[in-house]
């Protein structure tokens, strides 16, 4: 498997766990009632473990962990973002 593909394979699931904890939050403004915080949490984290797992293929374990921390936080910062600017700019 070549390495673009991976870094996909790794970013994809890893991005998907952040929109999981992102729809479980209470204040989120995708959905009209957010999901269940528990399920959303540990499909979450599941997510993002397979991230990390395929990034462990591609990288060393500690690189592949700070590439899904980053991954996650530029998700868990866009989505909000995104919900804003898709709601109208939030007038």
């Amino acid at each position: 498997m070549t390495g673009g593909l991976q870094l996909w394979l790794g970013l994809v699931p890893t991005l998907a766990g952040g929109l999981c904890l992102y729809l479980g939050t209470p204040r989120q403004r995708w959905r009209a009632r957010p999901w269940p915080a528990g399920a959303a949490l540990a499909a979450g984290a599941a997510l993002m473990l397979a991230g990390w797992i395929l990034w462990c293929f591609l990288w060393h374990p500690a690189a592949a962990l700070f590439a899904t921390l980053t991954a996650a936080m530029l998700g868990l910062i866009l989505m909000p973002v995104l919900a804003v600017l898709t709601a109208g700019g939030g007038r």
